[in-house]
């Protein structure tokens, strides 16, 4: 369902008709288009900063590929520490997207080797 049907529902259809509700959306639309844009502008960046040190680790360990199968939930779980803006994200969101995935790996090889 739509973001904006969504915050329709929960307010009162009768403040939805008035002027003020009418402003609070037209306001609301304005907030979320901006924050849109931000989110968009973070994720450019964490993709950036995840590729290059992906890239350049496959330079120093050329023999240890990436594991494609827990990339999504490790690419996830980096965003969401990068999302946190602390100190030294780059690095840190990294870091978390790295032991995510070498313990997903882990996890699936032994998966794998049970009969």
């Amino acid at each position: 369902m739509d973001p904006k049907q969504e915050v329709k529902q929960e307010v009162e259809p009768d403040q939805v008709d008035t002027f003020i509700g009418q402003l609070i959306d037209l306001v609301t639309q304005a907030i979320l288009h901006e924050d849109v844009k931000e989110l968009g502008r973070e994720m450019v960046k964490y993709r950036i900063n995840l590729s290059q040190k992906i890239l350049g680790e496959e330079e120093e360990h050329l023999d240890q590929a990436i594991k494609i199968r827990g990339f999504p939930e490790s690419f996830r779980v980096g965003w969401n520490e990068w999302k946190k803006n602390g100190e030294n994200k780059e690095k840190t969101s990294y870091d978390i997207f790295k032991n995510y995935m070498n313990e997903t790996s882990a996890d699936q090889t032994e998966n794998q080797s049970e009969p």
